[in-house]
């Protein structure tokens, strides 16, 4: 605009001031979509965490004085459709679950009591259905301090029945709040470790606790991976390369994700 003869008028100094608070404004949802974006990291425990960073950042900012009017419709806007959308993020039971399951968050990632009450409750209901269906804690026996060979009557066949189950649903529950307890008097660990990888060293500490993080922390925080690979197959399968088979490509594109 300053070189050439353009028929645009300059941005005038109020303008810039506008575009300078906007960008600050904007700042913080770029860094957010890069963060949750990522390929190689846990995202999906952070979507709790990074909204409510988002709500606190749009509310700064609407409370700076002498704001430009438009960056102040801006910001409430931007507000209000937050508090829509993020209304109930904690009760979403996969990005709660994923959360408390985080050795770098846990209980610090929420401000909602209630959610993290039915949170502890979930997973410890879960792991109380792992662990009554894994072999690996003995049943007590009714009959167990008694000499008396035991009945071949069916008098007590129901009741002897009704006990074992309630022995067996006794004991796992146990097992599971037992195990979810130990891992959460465990430390947090910091932010920018690899909680996966804390994972994998206490596989064998929290067995059925580490099958329900698995099935957590695994997804994606975005559908961006997903789009990054349909654009990828479209590079591969060109109108020079038109011949290639559906498995061909699905070959190709498994080694360009599991080879960089």
């Amino acid at each position: 605009m300053a070189l050439f003869t353009t028929d645009i008028e300059p941005v005038t100094e109020e303008e810039w001031f506008v575009l300078t608070k906007a960008c600050e404004l904007l700042r913080l949802f770029y860094e957010v979509t890069v963060e949750l974006s990522s390929e190689n990291k846990v995202t999906i425990s952070k979507v709790i965490l990074v909204s409510k960073a988002l709500q606190k950042h749009v509310e700064r900012i609407n409370s700076e004085a002498n704001l430009p009017e438009g960056i102040k419709k801006m910001a409430t806007k931007i507000s209000d459709q937050m508090k829509i959308r993020f209304a109930e993020i904690e009760a979403n039971p996969i990005l709660s679950e994923s959360t408390l399951l985080d050795p770098r968050f846990k209980k610090h990632g929420f401000t909602n009591e209630v959610a993290l009450k039915n949170t502890t409750r979930a997973i410890q209901q879960r792991l109380s259905t792992l662990q009554a269906c894994s072999n690996a804690p003995e049943e007590p026996r009714l009959n167990s301090t008694s000499s008396v060979e035991p009945s071949t009557s069916s008098i007590w066949e129901d009741f002897d029945n009704t006990m074992e189950e309630f022995f067996l649903t006794r004991n796992s529950t146990a097992a599971g709040i037992i195990e979810f307890e130990k891992y959460m008097r465990e430390d947090i660990i910091k932010r920018t470790e690899n909680p996966l990888a804390w994972w994998v060293d206490r596989k064998t500490l929290y067995p059925h606790l580490f099958d329900i993080m698995y099935s957590r922390l695994a997804i994606p925080a975005t559908s961006v991976p997903c789009e990054r690979i349909f654009s990828k197959s479209g590079q591969i399968l060109s109108e020079k390369r038109n011949r290639l088979s559906s498995k061909r490509v699905s070959e190709i594109m498994f080694l360009n994700a599991n080879l960089q």
